[in-house]
């Protein structure tokens, strides 16, 4: 906790953690993918976490299929970014 305001960090650090987790696992030839949308309480009953724990994010994390993904379609740079 920061003293003069008293922020907490800990959603930030988690955050932090989450991201290098995944590049870790990308420099292995790992994919992964950070799921932060999730029921936190069914997440701890499943998982039978301690009281004093939650959740905050869960990672899967394995090889990538050699399958072909379709194309994505996106929007080009210009459709998105404006110079003021």
């Amino acid at each position: 906790m920061r003293e003069y305001d008293k922020k907490v960090h800990t959603d930030i650090d988690g955050s932090i953690i989450t991201e290098n987790l995944c590049l870790a696992a990308a420099d292995c030839g790992l994919g992964s993918c950070w799921i932060g949308h999730f029921d936190p309480k069914l997440i701890s009953e499943i998982l039978d976490l301690p009281e004093n724990l939650d959740p905050m994010a869960i990672l899967t994390i394995g090889y990538p299929t050699n399958d072909e993904m379709p194309a994505k379609k996106r929007k080009s740079l210009e459709e998105i970014v404006r110079i003021i």
